[in-house]
């Protein structure tokens, strides 16, 4: 029988072969998790027809000559190649990326798969697809923790499952308080130093700048330099000085290359109306005005700005007496505090007194609020009471010599104060027994001169209804750039009371971040935001909902808001892992050459990690299976070609006898 016959045997055979991995490749492209297989050749027996020989004396060396005998399967090996992940929806379909396999068990046997079609049976169990193979794992602790030395074994999510209440024992606080809102409730403004606001009154005659309305205006700036505007006013007949000013300073106001406003002053002198115009603008230079045309004004033009300081300018210069000050003369204090309390003082004058030594009085008659003479002549007087204020003054002038009484104008007290520094923020705080407590942090700016920056809180817990034994009082600090400085109860011991329930003591440690950073509370000028972002109690609750991390871990989420780990799915890995036994299903065992499982968890012993919502699908490449088929289906006519050349070798080898 010719060799070349069997040979086209083994041929058509192993192809067949091939044909059939490709076949059951093509059948499993859309199988998730399923790994192609692949098949590779290797030539079968060889017969020597002549050995070879070396060289020898004068002779030289032969060849062998030898006639293959076909060929056979070296190798059916599966393709572990990563399959791409697509996207389902399922939480409970899970997807590896990288090297390694699920762990299943029957109760007898591990199995091993790439497929993550998972779903949970009635008692609670992970389980495999429709197989029933409860997938392996490693179980949480009632706290939520997994212990390195947790063995792995079935992994169970029971639905319904309770989580106990858990006590509150810290609040965070964070946001903002806004530093522009003080414990002050107003501002009682006066009109009657020396620099201070338009007084207004008639003037002798009226202003008439219908033809000439022009006004020069020359003010240093910071630089040293002079800056002369000419500034056009409406061109009217002005019967105060209050119309002229306004009309000046609008028009300043109103250019960019000036800065300042004209300040005007009625004074008595002798009994004739005299009245004064200054300046004053941003770096406090000479300024000068002067009114250009041919108009002419009954008013008296000043040159010079403003100098000195209010505080030292005689008393008898103010333009608000009637009578000219001596030695002996009485000024009434009257008024009443934030309490709506009266208060009284007198003020005697000596003559060279201050603007300085009234204030001093005023300080001392209103001694719980705070008085002040700002830059411009101001009078302030800022009461300490948040809240709309209740504080009034009035000034009655007494003159010893002809014992007159000239009632002084009372102060205008319309101007309402800033806010008041003050803001709330409440929390359910929850006990032992999962009842919910309501806890209101009341702060309070008590910012002063002597301590700035500095709020006050208060620990209220519900309404009022319970009385905390500690803690229940505090204050926080500010640093200038708004950073929390520190944040502290007064006894320096956490907010403590007693539930009413029955329920354990509640200890609660009140925080507001970390000092010298803005990780909490701060105190800049924007809209106050303070409130509760964390605190750490919660009631009962049930399990009704989990989900899968890339870790394997999983979640519960419990209808109280908690959140806790409940389990974690375990991985392997194959120090060959082509030499697992395939046992269908998408599963695979320990074969003979794969080596042991080595057990571990996705992202710390094993390099991989699990996606869920997504399934690994088949890594089947349909264009080069086509392509395989065209190689097989070649190679398989090819050999049938060679059995039939050979028979009619034999055919001819018959035909001999004839």
């Amino acid at each position: 029988m010719l060799r070349s016959l069997f040979s086209g045997v083994s041929g058509l055979r192993n192809h067949q072969i091939q044909m059939d991995v490709i076949g059951n490749n093509i059948a499993n492209v859309n199988t998730i998790g399923f790994k192609a297989g692949r098949v590779t050749f290797q030539e079968s027996l060889s017969q020597a027809l002549q050995n070879g020989r070396k060289p020898s004396g004068n002779m030289g060396g032969i060849n062998p000559m030898n006639v293959g005998l076909g060929m056979t399967v070296a190798s059916v090996d599966h393709l572990f190649t990563q399959g791409n992940l697509e996207r389902t929806g399922n939480p409970l379909d899970l997807a590896i990326q990288g090297n390694a396999f699920f762990v299943l068990n029957d109760g007898n046997n591990d199995y091993f798969t790439r497929a993550g079609n998972f779903q949970i049976d009635a008692a609670g169990n992970l389980v495999f697809g429709n197989s029933g193979y409860h997938v392996q794992g490693r179980m949480a602790d009632s706290n939520g923790e997994i212990s390195s030395a947790a063995q792995v074994q079935d992994v169970r999510l029971p639905f319904g499952q309770k989580v106990a209440a858990k006590a509150t024992t810290l609040v965070n606080f964070s946001g903002n308080l806004n530093f522009d809102t003080f414990q002050r409730a107003q501002t009682l403004s006066s009109s009657y130093a020396t620099n201070a606001k338009v007084v207004g009154g008639a003037l002798t005659a009226p202003l008439d700048l219908t033809t000439a309305n022009e006004l020069t205006v020359t003010i240093d700036d910071d630089g040293g330099s002079t800056i002369s505007e000419t500034l056009t006013l409406n061109p009217t007949t002005y019967g105060t000085v209050s119309a002229v000013v306004a009309a000046i300073n609008q028009q300043i106001q109103s250019n960019r290359a000036l800065n300042g406003e004209v300040i005007a002053e009625v004074v008595n002198d002798g009994g004739n109306e005299k009245v004064s115009i200054h300046t004053t603008d941003k770096g406090g230079s000479t300024t000068t005005l002067a009114l250009s045309g041919s108009a002419t004004t009954p008013l008296s033009l000043s040159t010079s700005a403003v100098t000195g300081t209010v505080a030292t300018t005689a008393l008898k210069d103010l333009n608000f007496i009637s009578e000219n000050l001596s030695t002996g003369d009485e000024i009434r204090i009257n008024g009443t505090n934030h309490n709506s309390e009266s208060i009284s003082g007198t003020y005697t004058y000596t003559d060279g007194d201050t603007v300085q030594d009234l204030l001093d009085k005023m300080k001392e008659i209103f001694s719980d609020a705070s008085v002040s003479l700002a830059a411009d002549g101001t009078l302030k007087i800022e009461d300490a009471m948040a809240g709309a204020s209740k504080t009034t003054v009035s000034m009655t002038f007494f003159d010893k010599e002809t014992s007159t009484i000239a009632i002084m104008p009372t102060f205008d007290i319309t101007k309402d104060g800033r806010d008041a520094g003050e803001h709330e923020s409440s929390i359910s705080a929850y006990d032992s027994k999962g009842a919910t407590h309501t806890v209101t942090l009341k702060f309070t700016n008590n910012s002063t001169t002597d301590e700035p920056d500095l709020w006050r809180w208060e620990a209220i817990v519900d309404n009022g209804e319970i009385v905390p034994d500690s803690g229940n009082r505090g204050v926080a600090k500010f640093n200038p750039n708004g950073s929390l400085a520190y944040f502290q109860s007064e006894d320096g011991l956490p907010l403590t009371f007693e539930p009413g329930n029955g329920a354990t003591t509640m200890s609660i440690t009140v925080g507001a971040g970390k000092a010298n950073s803005f990780s909490g509370l701060t105190q800049l000028k924007n809209p106050t935001t303070a409130v509760v972002t964390e605190q750490d109690g919660y009631g009962l609750g049930d399990l009704y909902d989990i989900s899968f991390d890339t870790t394997g871990k999983v979640t519960g989420h419990f209808t109280n808001g908690v959140s806790q780990v409940l389990a974690q799915v375990a991985l392997a890995t194959f120090s060959n892992e082509a030499g697992l036994a395939d046992v269908g299903e998408n599963m695979f065992t320990v074969g003979d050459n794969s080596g042991m499982a080595i057990k571990g968890w996705a992202g710390t012993t094993v390099h991989a990690d699990i996606a869920a919502g997504h399934l690994e699908m088949s890594n089947v490449d349909l264009a080069q299976e086509f392509t395989n088929m065209i190689v097989a289906q070649r190679g398989f006519q090819a050999n049938a070609r060679v059995i039939t050349t050979s028979d009619t070798l034999l055919d001819e080898i018959v035909r001999l006898k004839r």
